[in-house]
């Protein structure tokens, strides 16, 4: 995430917060129709392999990375919050601090199912694909409903709705 602002601020020069306000609602856009597709039933039911390369590091850092592009649209407000209050070095570091814990709470889920054993896994997969239908149907509506009110009332996509 760092290199990625480092990129935007000093490649690009561009800061986050543009790039967010562009990025981000074609982000819930996408993310309103797959919620749709899911609620529907219509979602491709071939089994997608990754390709990784061969060093388990990289493979992670790979996947942390592509995690982290899709988190940032969801969280645009508070990831600028950690960044633009940054007046001295130590509300930067105070900042960082917090953009990492704010990392490393959206990463606890992912740590503790790799801890798992391959037993514990497949009773949870198992419970996962007995109720896929009704899982898809309310993970749906959830992804429908928050793009739709980041659409209407944060991005205001079609202008202010209440005028």
């Amino acid at each position: 995430m760092v290199v990625l602002g480092l990129i935007f601020t000093t490649l690009l020069q561009r800061s986050l917060s543009d790039v967010i306000e562009v990025v981000s609602p074609v982000a819930f856009g996408v993310l309103a129709i797959a919620g749709i597709f899911l609620m529907l039933g219509k979602t491709p039911k071939r089994k997608v392999r990754p390709i990784l390369p061969k060093n388990p590091v990289l493979g992670s850092v790979i996947y942390g990375f592509m995690f982290g592009a899709i988190v940032i649209p969801c969280n645009p407000a508070l990831i600028a919050f950690f960044f633009t209050r940054a007046a001295t070095v130590g509300d930067f570091t105070a900042n960082m601090a917090n953009f990492l814990a704010f990392g490393l709470g959206i990463a606890t889920p992912l740590l503790v199912l790799s801890l798992i054993t391959r037993a514990g896994s497949r009773v949870i997969i198992d419970g996962l694909i007995r109720y896929q239908r009704q899982i898809d149907l309310v993970a749906g509506a959830i992804m429908t409903g928050v793009s739709i009110y980041y659409l209407l009332f944060v991005f205001e996509v079609f202008g202010t709705i209440w005028a």
